[in-house]
Order: structure tokens, then sequence, then C-alpha cells
């Protein structure tokens, strides 16, 4: 609006109204719109976090990254080429005042006035900053209004998750979002860059209000995540744990009871993880996250893929079954080829 004015103006100069009383009624007509567009803004800013404060969109079943997060982002990402005039807004949202109308009829009368007699006075007063501490001012109030858009938004990720009865596809769904927002903060800021008239990432933009922290959050909650999503595997590693660190069998020969041993512990082994194959194989983990699958997939492999290749190791040569391969389902190589399987919704 503040740039499109002089034309606006050129506009109106080429036509036969060119009396005081026209040119004043012009300038009414065009801060009419000027300060409708801002109330519209600060109006849509505060409903952006109001809608993802709120949002009760249901999830996906399978664990897929939740609309509001990729809306969120993407939201942030519109946002973010207008950083100083979007931190106006911000500081209109985000400020003790926010249910007071901005701007005040004070500020508007200001405006009008100086628009009327002073263009350049103008521009300062309609937030057209130009010195570098006003634009750092008003880039750390967009970087606190980012910030508690985050922070309503992990909170209703976390409500949403809280839908799921599989635990484990719980997980799988904090980690799908969480990696997905992690990753927009994860640019390398450029400190050292001499043009500073637009920040050019969201963690350049914390840097600059001091909210780096939200980062090692998100973080720490993956590595959480990760941590309780791997307790699937208690109940498997059960069968196998105890006779992989003590082999308590002595020679070729097993008595009845040994045998039963090793039946019990391959078939049940074999129940529980083809029960979390069914399961994890239809979790999904869209190809942009391919990173995490892999992750995910190498730790499973690590994990459960070695312990399983000892035990193997260890039992599979013993004679305990006349029907061996009814209990020796598994090599660990096929087993490995399952893991990888996982987060691909087929």
């Amino acid at each position: 609006m503040v740039k499109t004015k002089p034309k606006f103006l050129d506009i109106f100069d080429q036509t036969t109204f060119k009396a005081t009383r026209h040119l004043n009624k012009i300038n009414n007509v065009y801060f009419d719109l000027f300060v409708n567009f801002e109330k519209a803004c600060v109006d849509y800013f505060k409903d952006v976090l109001d809608s993802i404060r709120n949002d009760s969109q249901t999830i996906h079943q399978n664990g897929n990254i939740h609309p509001i997060t990729t809306e969120t982002l993407t939201f942030i990402s519109n946002v973010l080429p207008f950083d100083v005039i979007a931190g106006f807004i911000s500081s209109v949202v985000v400020s003790k005042n926010s249910n007071q109308l901005m701007p005040s009829e004070l500020e508007i009368n200001l405006r009008r006035e100086a628009s009327e007699k002073n263009m350049a006075n103008f521009k300062r007063i309609a937030y057209q900053v130009e010195s570098i501490p006003e634009k750092k001012v008003y880039r750390e109030q967009l970087a606190d209004y980012f910030y508690r858009l985050f922070l309503y938004l992990n909170y209703n990720l976390k409500k949403k998750a809280d839908c799921y009865q599989d635990q484990n596809l719980k997980y799988i769904f904090l980690l799908n979002n969480i990696h997905k927002i992690k990753k927009i903060l994860s640019n390398t800021p450029n400190i050292k860059k001499e043009n500073t008239d637009q920040c050019d990432s969201l963690i350049e933009l914390f840097v600059l209000g001091n909210k780096l922290d939200l980062k090692n959050h998100y973080e720490t909650e993956i590595l959480n995540y990760k941590r309780e999503y791997s307790k699937c595997w208690s109940k498997l590693m059960s069968y196998i744990r105890d006779l992989i660190d003590r082999n308590p069998f002595h020679g070729e020969k097993l008595k009845d009871k040994d045998r039963q041993i090793l039946k019990d512990r391959f078939s049940g082994f074999n129940k529980e993880f083809e029960e979390i194959y069914e399961a994890q194989k239809r979790y999904y983990i869209p190809g942009e996250q391919h990173d995490l699958a892999e992750e995910i997939r190498q730790d499973n492999v690590l994990y459960v893929g070695l312990q399983y290749q000892k035990f193997f190791e260890m039992y599979s040569r013993y004679n305990f079954a006349t029907n061996r391969d009814k209990y020796v389902k598994y090599t660990p190589d096929a087993l490995n080829a399952m893991l990888r399987e996982f987060f691909t919704a087929f």
C-alpha cells in the first residue's frame, strides 16, 4: 500500500478532478483501504494462532504427517519473506493489549496527516522502516510470534497423538510431525552476511530473537520418541535375551524339557515378530521423510536384527524338533529384509 500510493495519486492526477476536495477524498479512500488491510492482517494472525491451538482435524490412521503441521510450516514460509512488516503485525498479536482494536484512531490520524503533508514521515509511521535497529525489533517480534505458533502446534499434536490406541503408532505419528518441523529449523544461519534486508531462514530469525531453545527442544523430543517407540520390541526380545547371555544347554543332545524350551522361544519370537511386522508395515513415513524412515529401520536392524542373529547362530544348529522349519522360520537376512519393509503402508 505504501509503495503503490505514488502511482495511486498519479492516476488521480491524470484525471480532470484535481480540486483539493477530490484529493482529500482520494486520500480518505486510500486510508480506509490501508487501515482495513492492517486490521485484517492483525485478525488473520490472531486466527492462525487460534486455529493451530484448537484444530480438531482427525488423525491419519497410518501415522502420517498431520495437515495442521504442513499448513503451519507453509504459513511460516509464506510470511518469512515479509519479515519486517509481519513483525509489526506480530507485535500487536502477541502484546498484552492484543484484544484492543489496532491501529488506534490516534495512529490512523497521525498517518493520515503525514500522508497529506510528508510522504517520508508517513513511510516511517506506516512501518516501512529503514534503519537496522528498527528492523531488528520487528524481526524479534516475528520470532516471538512464530515461537508461540510452534508451542501451540506441539501442544495440539500431542493431544492428537493420544487418540491412537496403538502406542507404537502414536510415536511414529509424533516422530513424523516433529521431524518435519525440525527440518525447517535445521538450515544453518548466515550470521556474517552483509545484506540485512531480509532473514533468509527461520533459524536465522530465531538466532536474532534468541529462540534457539526451540530447536534443542525438538531434537530432545525426537530422541525421546525414538526411545519410546523402541519399547515395542520389549516382549519380542524377552524370548531370546537371556539365552543370548548364557547357553544353558550342555552338549549336542538335548533333554525333552530343553527341546521344549527352544520350541517355545522360537515360536514365541516368531509369533510376536509377525504381529509387529503386520502392524508396522502399515505405518507410514512419507518419501519426504526418507531419512527418518531409514534411521528407524537401521535402529531396528541394529537392535533386533543383531540380537536375533546371535540367537540364531547359537540355537538353530540344535536338533530340537522333528519339523524344525516350523520353528526356525527366519534366517537373520530374511528378518532384516522384513524389518526394512516397515513404514511403507502397504
